[in-house]
């Protein structure tokens, strides 16, 4: 099986795919599960299930994605979390993003390549009954190499990562596949 090349427009693409999935799950289950995918370098998907979604277990699968990083073409990260979109609330953050009141829920791609981590993010409202409201909106930015969370940086420091403004001309093309 031929190797998979290492291109941004792929990673974007595959960003975009596992987004969609996700929200089409947001939609279906009215939550996105914890995910954890394996792409190999012939192009080949595998998940990774974890038992339980807690601290602990993150920090372990960290560590070993860590280890599989050299022998993978892509590492994907689907989950769903508090952010908080507001700067105000951000500096005045005193504790977990979960007790401020301006939290939003919010779904994330990370795709960890050797060209870096690209970051796909969209937040959503819930209605009356609690059912969320889809996003009509998704961001992608690659992340800057000194980010400090478990699924950074999985693969070697020595690959350089896209520029900011590459992934703005790529993603531009592609963005309102996502978001429609």
């Amino acid at each position: 099986m031929p190797k998979m090349q290492a291109n941004p427009d792929f990673f974007v693409r595959l960003g975009e795919g596992m987004m969609t999935m996700a929200l089409n799950n947001l939609d279906r289950d009215g939550y996105v599960a914890f995910a954890c995918l394996l792409l190999s370098k012939q192009g080949e998907m595998t998940p990774i299930l974890l038992e339980t979604v807690n601290a602990q277990s993150k920090a372990c699968l960290s560590d070993m994605l860590r280890m599989l990083a050299p022998h993978c073409g892509a590492i994907v990260i689907i989950s769903e979390a508090w952010t908080l979109n507001d700067a105000q609330a951000i500096r005045s953050l005193n504790g977990p993003v979960a007790q401020s009141s301006k939290r939003k829920e919010g779904v994330f791609v990370q795709v960890g390549s050797p060209l870096g981590d690209l970051l796909l993010t969209a937040t959503f409202e819930r209605d009356a009954h609690s059912r969320p409201i889809r996003p009509t909106e998704v961001k992608a930015a690659w992340q800057p190499e000194n980010a400090n969370t478990n699924f950074q940086n999985l693969f070697s420091a020595s690959a350089s990562p896209v520029a900011s403004n590459d992934i703005h001309a790529v993603y531009s093309e592609t963005s309102r596949r996502v978001t429609h």
